[in-house]
Protein backbone atom coordinates (compact mmCIF):
# COMPACT_ATOMS: atom_id res chain seq x y z
CA UNK A 1 0.00 0.00 0.00
CA UNK A 2 1.08 3.57 -0.94
CA UNK A 3 0.96 5.26 2.64
CA UNK A 4 -0.28 8.90 1.07
CA UNK A 5 -1.98 11.74 3.42
CA UNK A 6 -5.47 11.43 3.43
CA UNK A 7 -5.75 8.39 0.96
CA UNK A 8 -7.33 5.59 3.06
CA UNK A 9 -5.83 2.54 0.90
CA UNK A 10 -5.28 2.01 -2.74
CA UNK A 11 -8.29 -0.70 -2.70
CA UNK A 12 -10.35 1.99 -1.62
CA UNK A 13 -8.81 4.22 -4.27
CA UNK A 14 -8.89 1.66 -6.62
CA UNK A 15 -12.97 0.88 -5.89
CA UNK A 16 -13.77 5.08 -5.98
CA UNK A 17 -12.15 6.08 -8.83
CA UNK A 18 -12.88 2.86 -11.25
CA UNK A 19 -16.48 2.06 -10.02
CA UNK A 20 -17.82 4.48 -7.38
CA UNK A 21 -17.64 7.72 -9.17
CA UNK A 22 -18.15 6.53 -12.73
CA UNK A 23 -21.53 4.80 -10.90
CA UNK A 24 -22.24 7.68 -9.53
CA UNK A 25 -22.05 10.08 -12.79
CA UNK A 26 -24.36 7.51 -14.53
CA UNK A 27 -26.56 7.63 -11.84
CA UNK A 28 -27.01 11.11 -11.82
CA UNK A 29 -27.03 11.45 -15.34
CA UNK A 30 -29.88 8.22 -15.85
CA UNK A 31 -32.08 10.19 -13.64
CA UNK A 32 -32.70 12.85 -16.14
CA UNK A 33 -34.43 10.38 -17.72
CA UNK A 34 -33.84 8.45 -21.13
CA UNK A 35 -35.50 11.06 -23.33
CA UNK A 36 -34.11 14.08 -21.33
CA UNK A 37 -32.40 16.74 -24.03
CA UNK A 38 -28.61 16.30 -24.67
CA UNK A 39 -26.53 18.24 -22.01
CA UNK A 40 -23.87 20.75 -23.06
CA UNK A 41 -22.50 22.38 -19.99
CA UNK A 42 -20.03 25.35 -20.85
CA UNK A 43 -16.96 26.88 -18.77
CA UNK A 44 -19.12 27.84 -15.63
CA UNK A 45 -19.75 23.85 -15.19
CA UNK A 46 -16.02 22.79 -16.31
CA UNK A 47 -14.98 25.34 -13.60
CA UNK A 48 -17.05 23.83 -10.66
CA UNK A 49 -16.33 20.37 -11.67
CA UNK A 50 -12.51 20.91 -11.81
CA UNK A 51 -12.42 23.04 -8.33
CA UNK A 52 -14.36 19.85 -6.73
CA UNK A 53 -11.85 17.29 -8.59
CA UNK A 54 -9.04 19.30 -6.93
CA UNK A 55 -10.62 19.55 -3.69
CA UNK A 56 -11.23 15.83 -3.56
CA UNK A 57 -7.54 15.04 -4.79
CA UNK A 58 -6.32 16.23 -1.59
CA UNK A 59 -8.40 13.72 0.53
CA UNK A 60 -8.34 11.00 -2.00
CA UNK A 61 -5.43 11.24 -4.55
CA UNK A 62 -5.47 7.87 -5.76
CA UNK A 63 -9.58 7.96 -6.48
CA UNK A 64 -9.37 11.02 -8.72
CA UNK A 65 -6.17 9.84 -10.39
CA UNK A 66 -7.73 6.68 -11.59
CA UNK A 67 -11.67 8.58 -11.90
CA UNK A 68 -10.23 10.89 -14.19
CA UNK A 69 -7.23 8.70 -16.19
CA UNK A 70 -9.52 5.66 -16.25
CA UNK A 71 -12.56 7.31 -18.59
CA UNK A 72 -9.86 8.98 -20.24
CA UNK A 73 -8.02 6.08 -21.82
CA UNK A 74 -11.70 5.20 -22.44
CA UNK A 75 -12.37 8.67 -24.47
CA UNK A 76 -9.03 8.09 -26.63
CA UNK A 77 -9.99 4.32 -27.21
CA UNK A 78 -13.14 4.80 -28.25
CA UNK A 79 -11.76 8.07 -30.16
CA UNK A 80 -14.33 10.82 -28.66
CA UNK A 81 -14.09 14.28 -27.60
CA UNK A 82 -15.35 15.70 -24.42
CA UNK A 83 -14.87 15.23 -21.09
CA UNK A 84 -13.81 11.90 -19.14
CA UNK A 85 -16.29 12.95 -16.56
CA UNK A 86 -18.79 11.90 -18.56
CA UNK A 87 -17.35 8.96 -21.05
CA UNK A 88 -18.83 5.94 -18.48
CA UNK A 89 -22.44 7.68 -18.91
CA UNK A 90 -22.05 8.34 -22.30
CA UNK A 91 -21.10 4.66 -23.46
CA UNK A 92 -23.59 3.14 -20.62
CA UNK A 93 -26.71 5.43 -21.60
CA UNK A 94 -25.94 5.24 -24.94
CA UNK A 95 -25.88 9.15 -25.06
CA UNK A 96 -24.15 12.43 -26.57
CA UNK A 97 -24.44 14.96 -23.34
CA UNK A 98 -21.31 17.21 -23.63
CA UNK A 99 -19.38 19.23 -20.17
CA UNK A 100 -16.63 21.56 -21.13
CA UNK A 101 -13.36 20.25 -20.33
CA UNK A 102 -10.61 23.10 -19.16
CA UNK A 103 -7.53 21.42 -20.29
CA UNK A 104 -8.89 19.02 -23.33
CA UNK A 105 -11.73 20.72 -24.85
CA UNK A 106 -9.48 23.68 -27.14
CA UNK A 107 -7.37 20.36 -27.64
CA UNK A 108 -10.05 18.65 -29.29
CA UNK A 109 -11.12 21.69 -31.32
CA UNK A 110 -7.65 22.04 -32.94
CA UNK A 111 -7.88 18.28 -33.56
CA UNK A 112 -11.49 18.39 -35.37
CA UNK A 113 -9.76 20.97 -37.63
CA UNK A 114 -6.64 18.70 -38.89
CA UNK A 115 -6.87 17.03 -41.92
CA UNK A 116 -7.33 13.10 -40.90
CA UNK A 117 -4.68 10.86 -41.76
CA UNK A 118 -5.90 7.74 -43.18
Amino acid sequence: MLDLAGASSDVMGLLFGLVVVPAALTLAVRSRGRNAPRLHLGHGAACLATLLTIVAAQFYPIAVILAVAGPLVLQAILGRAGCELLAVPNLLLRRDDYLFCLPFSPIDTWEAGKPQLR
